[in-house]
């Protein structure tokens, strides 16, 4: 697939995610596993030597972390709201998608995947311990909440890796025959991608007009 082909895809997509927003929200739970499935097939591109934490991933990680933490405390003055939604932004990790997305547009698949495990993991530690001293779930012992976030990000970042390592050691035939099939992750991506839009849709619905502001 070309990528002006794949450029034309996407728009209509968010356009299809806004005008069927009501039929395509109720397929949310469907989200998780469309990510499973697109993750596997870009996994059998890699092997499990290409997974290194170089020094770049470490800074990267730091900036992620440590200016998310920094923006919260400078912007605290223009309201509490404002500066933990801005910290978030930064403090996120990586989202689990981004390796799909990232191969599609040429990037190192082995350097997203790393990165990916990496930030995702050591955002499960420091949130719990960052989000007590800003006061968001302070009460919730630190255990409950790593478990809490491992327990959805984990499965969906480990075992893609663990069944595409697998399939190449059973059927190394049938292991090269996904490998070339990476179309199919895009096309996945694109309904993922009109189930997400359509949730944020029904959201903004049902949203407290006084909100909109904030």
């Amino acid at each position: 697939m070309s990528q002006n082909t794949r450029a034309a895809v996407l728009p209509v997509a968010m356009i299809a995610g806004i005008i069927f927003s009501s039929w395509l929200a109720a397929l949310s739970p469907a989200t998780p596993y469309l990510i499973f499935v697109m993750l596997f097939i870009t996994f059998c591109r890699i092997s499990f030597s290409d997974i290194k934490f170089s020094p770049m991933l470490i800074w990267l990680l730091a900036i992620q972390i440590i200016g998310g933490t920094a923006l919260y405390y400078v912007l605290h003055a223009f309201g509490e709201v404002k500066a933990q939604g801005i910290m978030i932004c930064v403090f996120a990790p990586n989202a689990v998608s981004s390796t799909v997305i990232g191969a599609m547009l040429g990037a190192n698949i082995a350097t997203m995947a790393s990165f990916t495990l990496l930030s995702n993991f050591s955002v499960a530690i420091a949130a719990p311990l960052l989000f007590s001293f800003i006061g968001i779930h302070a009460d919730a012992p630190f255990w409950e909440s790593f478990t809490l976030i491992i327990s959805r990000v984990a499965p969906l970042l480990i075992l893609p890796i663990v069944f595409s390592f697998a399939l190449k050691a059973v059927s190394p035939k049938a292991h090269n025959w996904v490998r070339k099939r990476q179309v199919i992750s895009f096309y996945l991506w694109v309904v993922s991608l009109m189930i997400v839009i359509a949730i944020f849709v029904e959201f903004v619905k049902i949203l407290d007009c006084s909100n909109y502001t904030t």
